[in-house]
């Protein structure tokens, strides 16, 4: 709830919807909510997710289930659900997966959370299969730590040697993360799954709804 109330501060429009992802409940009552208040949905933005872990002899299966329910299944939840309201509306919307570097290659001691993030970038390949013939684009953004020192030490931690800093640092902050999300949104209706938008056109004004958000038309999920 803190972030529609932060956006609210900034002259936003903003509500927040407590859900939980893993239930179905209560994630068809988040998008008929979002129908309700802003009449559809044209994007959503897959975010919530269980971070941290522990290693492969250590992981008890109660968390192992709990971390792949939010990290896979909500992410199916969510997009199933608000694809059909889009198909339902003739919107040709934006589904968009948040996924990381854990899924692209393992990390010692976080199981769970990188086998859910690998997970998640072969659902949105073949959630892009499934919708593409509605209009609807499906793609993954993958940060990296939102921490610069955090992404320096897992360097370290992989045998590497630590960066060093040169130029312009890529900025994985939730603020430098939050227009790469707007433009991939909004400026990739005629890029395929995977590659960047534009970066030379106008950004558009986004309202982004709260905790479970959706700005006028966009719906995210979210810790």
């Amino acid at each position: 709830m803190r972030c529609a109330e932060a956006i609210r501060r900034h002259g936003g429009d903003a509500l927040g919807i407590p859900c939980d992802v893993t239930d179905e409940r209560q994630v068809e009552a988040m998008v008929a909510r979002a129908r309700e208040v802003g009449g559809g949905v044209d994007v959503l933005v897959n975010n919530a997710g269980i971070l941290g872990g522990q290693s492969v002899l250590e992981m008890e299966l109660e968390r192992w289930n709990r971390q792949l329910a939010v990290n896979l299944t909500g992410t199916f939840l969510c997009t199933k659900h608000v694809a059909r309201l889009m198909i339902e509306h003739s919107t040709r919307g934006s589904i968009i997966v948040v996924v990381s570097t854990a899924g692209h290659q393992g990390q010692a001691g976080n199981i769970g959370y990188c086998t859910s993030k690998s997970g998640l970038l072969n659902f949105t390949r073949a959630a892009a299969m499934d919708l593409v013939r509605h209009g609807i684009r499906v793609n993954s953004l993958t940060p990296t730590a939102t921490d610069v020192e955090e992404g320096d030490a897992r360097a370290v931690d992989w045998g590497r040697p630590r960066p060093e800093r040169r130029g312009r640092v890529l900025d994985s902050t939730p603020e430098g993360v939050g227009p790469g999300i707007e433009r991939t949104a909004h400026h990739g209706q005629h890029h395929p799954v995977g590659r960047p938008p534009p970066r030379d056109r106008p950004r558009p004004f986004v309202l982004e709804r709260g905790q479970r958000q959706f700005s006028s038309r966009t719906l995210a999920s979210g810790e």
